[in-house]
């Protein structure tokens, strides 16, 4: 979803209309609040922060003062969603507390406890096959370590998934030239994002991508690696539509 707003927002900065400013705060307020209503509390952090960096790395389609007032007003607008969606924001809160206050019980469902533990497990495992391995390999690992440190129980679930942090599950598979390559890829989209020109979209997208394999696996969907890929495109080839159209105002 983050993708796709993303994507829509930067398209409305493009469209030729003296209502595309009403538009793009309209837009805004839909997209966050659905993603809200999803309960991520990654996105409700990362989604106005990458809309805020894609705004002020924006060129030639925003002036500076609209600039300044579009980014000032995410506050705002981020203050009316809270009080629309109060009640759905105080439960994700309430479930964080929750989480810290059974931190001593491994064996009860707790989604914080159980991404440290993950990681932990992903690090230990990888450090144990920094070349690679498969997953059924580190899932015998993990279980004899989890059989030695009951406080990791956390895991378990997880194990025939993913273990919620692209770096970490990246080297807990691919080894040290996975994390080579994960880290290659980040970097080469953020230096795309300014050379041979700045663009806003490719920026964010990057950025929130980045962010989101901190707490989640992204290339382990199909579907999320699909969309992200797509926005990707859809940067490049927004930044080639404005050199044409102030190519052709030239």
């Amino acid at each position: 979803m983050t993708a796709i707003d993303l994507v829509m927002m930067q398209a409305i900065l493009m469209l030729r209309t003296r209502y595309r400013l009403v538009l793009y705060i309209a837009a805004f307020l839909l997209s966050f609040s659905a993603l809200v209503l999803t309960g991520t509390r990654a996105a409700m952090l990362v989604y106005p922060v990458a809309v805020c960096l894609s705004l002020l790395a924006t060129k030639h389609l925003v002036s500076r003062k609209h600039k300044f007032l579009l980014v000032s007003s995410v506050p705002l607008l981020l203050l009316i969603c809270g009080f629309v969606f109060k009640a759905q924001i105080e439960q994700r809160i309430a479930d964080f507390k929750t989480n810290m206050q059974l931190i001593d019980k491994p064996e009860i469902d707790n989604s914080i406890i159980s991404r440290l533990s993950m990681q932990t497990l992903a690090w230990r495992t990888g450090s144990q096959a920094p070349w690679g391995q498969s997953a059924e390999q580190r899932g015998e690992e993990i279980r004899a370590i989890v059989a030695q440190q009951p406080h990791l129980y956390g895991v378990m679930p997880y194990i025939n998934v993913h273990l919620h942090n692209e770096l970490l599950e990246t080297y807990s598979l691919k080894g040290v030239w996975g994390v080579l390559l994960l880290l290659a890829l980040y970097v080469c989209l953020f230096f795309s994002s300014f050379r041979p020109q700045r663009n806003a979209l490719l920026l964010s997208v990057s950025a929130s991508l980045f962010v989101y394999g901190l707490s989640d696996v992204i290339f382990f969907s199909t579907e999320g690696t699909a969309m992200f890929c797509l926005a990707l495109i859809a940067g490049v080839l927004s930044v080639a539509r404005q050199t044409s159209t102030q190519e052709q105002a030239a």
